[in-house]
C-alpha cells in the first residue's frame, strides 16, 4: 500500500493502478475492525489518511472485498507489459495475522502499442526483444 500510495513511479508503472488501489482499499476496509488496537497499524492507516488524497477518495466509497485472485498489469523498462495473477489468502495455518501473497506470471504480454496476447505457456511470460 506504501508504494501504491506513495510512490509515483509505482503508480506509473502499474497499467490498473486505479482498479488496483481502490481494490486494495477496500480491502483495508474489510480488515480495519481486526487491526483496531495494533498502534503500529493504525499509525500507518493514519498516515495514509493524512497523506494521500487518493487513498481518501476510495475510502469514502465504503466499498468492502475480500481476498480473491487479482490481476495487475505492469509497464517494464525496455519490455513489454507484463501481466501478474497475484494470489493471496488470510489467515494462514490457523493464524489470523499471517497473510501470504505471490505474483504468478499470466500467459499474457503486451507490447508497447499491441493488445493483450497469450504466449501460449502456463504461468511464465516471455519476453522478446
Amino acid at each position: 500500500m506504501n508504494m501504491m500510495f506513495f510512490h509515483s513511479d509505482y503508480r506509473q508503472r502499474l497499467v490498473n493502478w486505479e482498479g488496483f488501489a481502490r481494490y486494495m482499499t477496500a480491502m483495508v476496509r474489510a480488515n480495519i475492525d481486526r487491526y483496531k488496537d495494533n498502534p503500529l497499524y493504525m499509525e500507518w492507516f493514519e498516515r495514509l489518511r493524512l497523506e494521500s488524497e487518493e487513498f481518501v477518495q476510495f475510502w469514502d466509497l465504503y466499498e468492502i472485498k475480500q481476498k480473491r485472485v487479482a490481476t495487475a498489469s505492469f509497464r517494464l523498462p525496455d519490455t513489454p507489459e507484463m501481466e501478474f495473477v497475484i494470489h493471496s489468502a488470510s489467515v494462514v495455518d490457523n493464524d489470523p495475522g499471517l497473510h501470504w501473497c505471490f505474483y504468478v506470471p499470466s500467459t499474457r504480454i503486451r507490447h508497447r502499442g499491441e493488445s493483450i496476447a497469450s504466449t501460449g505457456a502456463r504461468h511464465e511470460a516471455v519476453l522478446v526483444r
